[in-house]
């Protein structure tokens, strides 16, 4: 880690103080500054807003106001807090009341805190009939080239898709380097989401820490078109929500630097995933590595015997060649309806805490297969 990623880690927790004296504090502007009403569509009012404010260095503090708007970019620069914004209804996929990053450039340097997305779910129909991202009607919706951002405090609930989204959107070149970079979710409530709560994929250094990513992946009426907001998110036929989705596809879609602290991970339709679909023998592949989870709570309520509480996977059909992971470190973690089931990891250390086995005719706490360098010292938590 570099000194300028410690210094945003340090500062994305509040570590670092500026003295009030050393510059003048910048602007705050309103939503109604610039014709927002909270009555009605304030897509266009919202979106000036995020234009001007980021490009002349103010600051948004909407006082806990609530309005409805459709897809709104934010730009780099931008720092926003205390608002709440409600996805308009619709049937159009690709929308998000915060989405960051767009095609052609970079997009840099982003503070949210206080920020309340509800994805309006019941309001929401025909969901990825586009096929385009699932839908892609998250609350943050952070993809493409994308560095610098820092969501606290905030909650992204009852969205079409994923609470948060990261992901390279094909904009990813023909190797491994990651093209999102120093993401930091810190205190974000991602519950009631109809697929899952995070997913993610083609980053360096995304820290996750003490967040609730529960009650995700959950149909909230029954009878309803399968891709109707209330309805589930499905893969042939079965909902799959999960706290957290890492996966990558293709060469280009890997990551590194990942920690998972002090996380609620309990109550979504199925276990969180680590997961990689591209052979590790692939010119350009790098290893997935840095992966770090301590002290958060696991579970598995769907009842599944495959699905695990946690799984870290290779895809099966590779795990005759080199590992797909590197240094994954799980530590101090609380995990029921076990067994774990991880594959294709170099560089495996299990430590502390608990797992409670209740899978039928399962009795070892851990499974792997195409592990290297094995250090598991048992709990007692």
């Amino acid at each position: 880690m570099t000194f300028d990623r410690r210094r945003l880690l340090l500062m994305s927790f509040g570590m670092i103080a500026t003295p009030a004296c050393s510059q003048p504090q910048p602007a705050t502007v309103r939503p109604e500054d610039f014709g927002a009403t909270g009555r009605g569509d304030d897509t266009a009012a919202i979106q000036r807003m995020a234009n001007v404010a980021a490009a002349g260095g103010q600051r948004i503090d909407a006082q806990g106001r609530s309005y409805q708007v459709d897809n709104v970019y934010w730009p780099g620069g931008t720092r926003l807090s205390h608002i709440r914004l409600v996805l308009c209804p619709g049937d159009r996929d690709d929308r998000s009341p915060v989405a960051i990053g767009q095609r052609g450039k970079t997009t840099r340097d982003l503070i949210f805190e206080n920020v309340i997305v509800d994805g309006n779910r019941a309001a929401q129909e025909h969901v990825g009939r586009s096929g385009y991202a699932d839908g892609a009607r998250s609350g943050f919706q952070i993809r493409g080239r994308v560095e610098q951002v820092v969501i606290r405090n905030c909650k992204a609930v009852n969205c079409a898709t994923d609470g948060v989204m990261i992901f390279s959107d094909l904009q990813h070149g023909a190797d491994d380097r990651p093209i999102l970079r120093d993401i930091t979710l810190l205190n974000v409530i991602a519950t009631d989401n109809r697929r899952h709560g995070l997913s993610a994929d083609a980053f360096d250094n995304l820290a996750v820490v003490g967040c609730t990513l529960s009650r995700n992946g959950a149909d909230l009426e029954q009878g309803i078109a399968s891709d109707h907001g209330l309805a589930a998110a499905r893969f042939n036929g079965t909902p799959y929500g999960r706290p957290f989705d890492i996966e990558d596809y293709l060469v280009g879609t890997g990551w590194s630097g990942l920690r998972i602290e002090d996380t609620d991970c309990r109550g979504n339709r199925t276990g969180a995933l680590v997961y990689s679909q591209v052979s590790p023998d692939s010119p350009g592949f790098v290893a997935r590595r840095g992966l770090w989870i301590s002290r958060c709570r696991f579970d598995e309520p769907g009842g599944s015997r495959w699905d695990p509480p946690l799984g870290i996977a290779q895809l099966v059909e590779y795990r005759g060649q080199k590992p797909t992971f590197r240094d994954v470190a799980l530590v101090n973690n609380i995990f029921e309806n076990g067994p774990l089931r991880i594959s294709g990891v170099d560089g495996l250390s299990l430590r502390g805490g608990r797992i409670a086995v209740t899978k039928p005719n399962e009795t070892e706490p851990v499974i792997v297969a195409n592990c290297r360098r094995i250090s598991i010292v048992p709990g007692h938590a």
